[in-house]
């Protein structure tokens, strides 16, 4: 049992470590427009959700092991399909659930990712119940490298995740809309849109 946990805590290390250099070489991709490029090339079809969240779990399976949080992920039914890269969406909502994970402080913590239609748009929220953001930052946590308090919390991270976000989000012309309540917790809320059917001609 102790020899599992010690693998668990490599793995889950490994797996940052990769995140990390994964998420500098997307960084410099969507600086140098070089992810557009990518994403005409890879966009395709996503509408098994499902399948998505099912793939994201198995990801953060080692990290949450060695920590005192759960994640649990909730999709709604009869979500429309949308053209998307899977490769950059999931990478984009791996950096939510890390963070959140990451300012899940309390005992017992749990983090809620959701998947629903809101406004012809395909809504990947993500909630946490940490210590939230300040009114004030909510607007500059996009910025490349940017970490809120960073001397007095010495948070892990660069603070790339959000920009990496923003990034992704723009690429399929949607938007990261962040909420958070100081003391109780932040949710970010990637929407991405999708082409609401023509009406059939009366």
């Amino acid at each position: 049992d102790d020899m599992k946990g010690f693998l668990r805590g490599i793995n889950a290390g490994a797996n940052r470590l990769r995140r990390l250099v994964e998420n500098f070489i997307m960084l410099v991709e969507i600086q140098t427009k070089t992810a557009q490029e990518s994403y005409d090339i890879r966009k395709n079809e996503l509408s098994d959700y499902d399948a998505l969240m099912l793939s994201l779990e198995r990801k953060f399976a080692d990290l949450l092991a060695s920590k005192d949080v759960t994640v649990l992920y909730d999709v709604a039914p009869g979500i429309p399909a949308i053209m998307t890269d899977d490769y950059y969406l999931s990478a984009a909502i791996e950096c939510l659930i890390d963070n959140a994970i990451k300012f899940s402080e309390n005992p017992d913590s749990k983090v809620l990712v959701k998947v629903f239609e809101q406004d012809n748009h395909v809504c990947f929220s993500v909630q946490d119940f940490g210590r939230g953001i300040p009114e004030k930052e909510l607007k500059k946590i996009h910025r490349v490298f940017y970490q809120i308090d960073r001397e007095k919390f010495e948070d892990p991270g660069t603070g790339a995740g959000l920009a990496i976000v923003k990034g992704v989000a723009d690429l399929h012309g949607g938007v990261c809309d962040p909420q958070s309540t100081l003391g109780e917790g932040s949710t970010f809320t990637l929407k991405l849109p999708f082409e609401t059917p023509e009406k059939p001609a009366e």
